[in-house]
Formats: structure tokens, sequence, C-alpha cells
């Protein structure tokens, strides 16, 4: 009995697409992107692995 592979393709969206996305994205007023502020402010959770959160006794 052979094994059948069940991947799931991935399309990409076509550049016209891909823009409606984006667009529709921007719309949204509860799911804006972030500013380059918050993401300076960003750090890789390997980072935090270890310390204590505040508040924590």
């Amino acid at each position: 009995m052979s094994k059948s592979s069940k991947k799931m393709l991935i399309q990409m969206p076509s550049v016209a697409e891909d823009r409606k996305i984006t667009a529709a994205a921007k719309a949204d007023p509860d799911a804006q992107p972030l500013t380059k502020a918050q993401l300076a402010q960003m750090v890789p959770t390997k980072a935090l692995r270890g310390r204590r959160l505040r508040g924590d006794a």
C-alpha cells in the first residue's frame, strides 16, 4: 500500500490581490500596523527566557 502525500498547496496572491488584501487590512481600525516606535520596543522571546515578569514575587 502506498502512502499518498496530502501536502497543502499554498498559492501566493497576485500583485493586484495583494494590494486589495493590504488595503482591506489597513482599513480595519482594530488591526492597524505597528508603529516604528512599537517595533523598536519588541524583543525576541528567547531574550526573555528565565526573566521574571513584573509583579512576580
